[in-house]
């Protein structure tokens, strides 16, 4: 069966894959840290729980710790309303939140920046709790991370994944947090990547046997070696023109030298001539005057 990875994602920092090595632990912190971060875009601290077909009874039967006069609460409970999700604690996914938010930004102090991963909510589901490859689930985020939501496709090395997938975006940021984590070879990722491949999870095409492309929005390996294609062949085409304008105006600078050289030995010559005629002249001048006297 291919699978997709449904309409509503889970975007998170790469760091999150690095914060326990618990398969659990990582989704309930990638989980609590999206539902969090949603409800605290929400402009306005009063919401009407009844909008999603609730009631406060309802709802404190269901959570104990519901705070109806908590305006956190309210847009937690409707940023899980969001995601399709129903909650067995507010305070609890608050919690984690917490601690995950520290984790980021001390990562982040440390390292920069990080780069966002994105993950279906219906595969995140699947790896939790009905068994889909949790080394696989990693591999997904990582590619994600580094393909994002803008570009069309992009090349990736295997060492990149290898790292990516245990929440570091480079080999510099791994050797520098030194992590206790067992590599994949080569091979191992190779076979891991070929079985997504194909499920059809991304679109993957490889280019002089070496330079591996991966797309998350070209749906077929064919289209995406199409893509590729065309795009090596505009940017030989744009390497071709610049080389021809710069070959162009270098012939330009030279012949325009050798014009002013040109240009610049004949004015000299003219001066001569010039000087010579005027010397020529003032002797003919003497000679005039001393056969008169």
């Amino acid at each position: 069966m291919e699978r997709e990875f449904g309409k509503i994602f889970f975007q998170f920092p790469l760091c999150l894959l690095s914060i326990s090595k618990d398969k659990e632990e990582i989704i309930s912190s990638i989980i609590s840290y999206c539902i969090v971060e949603k409800a605290l875009s929400y402009k306005y601290d009063v919401l009407d729980i009844e909008e999603f077909g609730f009631d406060e009874d309802t709802i404190q039967d269901e959570l104990f710790d519901y705070d109806i006069d908590n305006p956190l609460h309210n847009k937690v409970l409707k940023s899980a309303n969001f995601f399709g999700l129903e909650l067995g604690s507010i305070g609890r996914n608050i919690k984690t939140y917490e601690k995950v938010s520290k984790y980021i930004s001390d990562f982040q102090i440390r390292n920069g920046k990080d780069s966002y991963a994105a993950i279906g909510k219906e595969l995140a589901f699947d790896c939790r709790d009905k068994g889909f490859n949790f080394e696989q689930f990693k591999i997904l985020c990582a590619i994600n991370s580094i393909v994002g939501q803008k570009k069309k496709f992009v090349r990736i090395t295997y060492d990149r994944i290898k790292y990516a997938m245990h929440g570091y975006r480079s080999k510099t940021i791994y050797e520098k947090e030194k992590p206790n984590f067992d590599l994949l070879t080569d091979k191992q990722l190779k076979n891991r990547i070929e079985f997504l491949n194909a499920k059809k999870f991304f679109s993957k095409f490889t280019y002089a046997r070496r330079q591996i492309f991966y797309s998350t929005r070209i749906n077929s390996n064919e289209e995406l070696r199409d893509a590729v294609k065309a795009s090596k062949l505009f940017w030989a085409k744009k390497k071709l023109q610049l080389e021809d304008n710069a070959a162009t105006n270098d012939i330009k600078k030279e012949l325009l030298k050798i014009k002013e050289e040109s240009e610049g030995l004949s004015i000299e010559q003219n001066t001569i001539l010039h000087s010579l005629q005027v010397s020529k002249r003032l002797r003919l001048l003497r000679v005039g005057k001393s056969a008169f006297n």
